[in-house]
């Protein structure tokens, strides 16, 4: 067992993942995580911004947000700094895990620029 959230058996005869590696495409995400997220692919590295949200998949899967979803916590503002047209805006979000509808006004607007100004709820 590699620890990555999915039986050995399953990772042989489902998913085609190394059993002995927690992270068979070595891109810092486990195989488990991969799999529960179906816009990430479990054999090939995502290095991509699956959702468009400004946030690369690994940055996103290492902050607690969805690398499927641009706005995690459904406040229709984007976890990072782009909008995802027609309803979510740019961000980043200052809460992306708990939708607050108050963040534009917790963030003044200069400071919507970089994901990297993101506070803590």
């Amino acid at each position: 067992d590699d620890s990555d959230g999915l039986p050995d058996n399953v990772e042989l005869s489902v998913y085609g993942t190394d059993p002995i590696k927690d992270d068979t495409d070595s891109d810092t995400m486990l195989d488990g995580y991969e799999v529960a997220h179906t816009c990430l692919h479990v054999l090939v590295p995502d290095l991509g911004d699956s959702d468009a949200d400004g946030i690369s998949d690994v940055d996103e899967s290492h902050d607690g947000t969805d690398p499927c979803a641009p706005d995690s916590d459904g406040d229709l503002v984007s976890d990072g700094p782009l909008a995802v047209l027609p309803s979510i805006l740019a961000g980043p979000d200052n809460c992306p895990t708990v939708a607050n509808a108050d963040q534009l006004l917790v963030m003044p607007p200069l400071e919507l620029a970089g994901a990297e100004k993101r506070r803590d709820c």
